[in-house]
């Protein structure tokens, strides 16, 4: 039932398509006359296209293997590994690990986890207003829900 409301909360994903500057058009690109965000834009889109390819990959695979009798189209799979990427690009949260000496252990780790993007993405159908509706913290090693502290 969480991943339910959860899902129910995200964006259109046609929405959240437009506002992802990797999917816009070389016209709208062009007009911002800005070569940081072209030459951005570029990087983006090819590291995504590598991504998706090797995700739509392994989907077929995968429907291959389970002998899945419903024929998806690539065209359709590519569009579901995209949306599965603008979905993980703008909720992901970055998260560090440090040894007992505080130091950095390893590159920071980016996470898709449900639980902390109810934290700054309250829903007014939920809530009634638009702010955060929860609140986290460590506490003695532990991680807990700060209301019921």
């Amino acid at each position: 039932k969480g991943r339910e409301m959860w899902q129910s909360m995200l964006p259109d994903e046609d929405i959240l398509r437009a506002s992802l500057p990797v999917h816009w058009g070389e016209e709208i690109v062009g007009s911002t006359k800005c070569t940081a965000l072209e030459l951005a834009i570029d990087s983006a889109y090819f590291a995504r296209a590598t991504a998706v390819f090797t995700l739509t990959d392994e989907l077929k695979q995968v429907l291959e293997v389970n002998n899945d009798k419903e024929e998806i189209a690539t065209v359709d799979l590519e569009r579901k590994c995209h949306n599965a990427l603008d979905i993980v690009q703008t909720r992901a949260c970055r998260v560090e690990r440090a040894t007992e000496d505080g130091a950095q252990w390893g590159p920071p780790l980016r996470i898709l986890a449900p639980i902390f993007d109810f934290i700054n993405h309250a829903s007014s159908r939920i809530t009634g207003q638009g702010s955060a509706n929860a609140e986290f913290g460590v506490e003695n090693e532990q991680m807990c829900d700060m209301h019921e502290a």
